[in-house]
């Protein structure tokens, strides 16, 4: 029998935050590596700020513990607007949890 490696970190009560990107032409989109470590909400506002992302699409961030997960779409948005909708919609993720 076949085993896969799981997606839900092994501290399960932790909000995870990843990034689609879309790279352009042939490369396309894709969510971006990230370092287990690197999820939180800060890490990811860090990343928005510091320019890590080519042409971001949008932003999901989860908690398996408790049973959420919330969707930001930002297509077509300018960088600089991009990142200041994306964190503000982070940090709106962040502080309702559930709902």
């Amino acid at each position: 029998m076949r085993t896969s490696l799981s997606i839900v970190p092994h501290d399960d009560d932790q909000e995870i935050y990843l990034v689609l990107d879309d790279f352009g032409g042939r490369a396309g989109m894709a969510w971006r590596e990230t370092d287990p470590s690197d999820t939180s909400v800060e890490a990811l506002i860090r990343d928005l700020l510091d320019g890590q992302y080519a042409n971001l699409v949008g932003i999901v961030g989860f908690n398996t513990a408790e049973g959420w997960s919330r969707w930001s779409f930002a297509p077509g948005a300018p960088p600089r607007a991009a990142i200041f909708r994306s964190a503000s919609v982070i940090l709106s993720i962040a502080s309702k949890g559930v709902g």
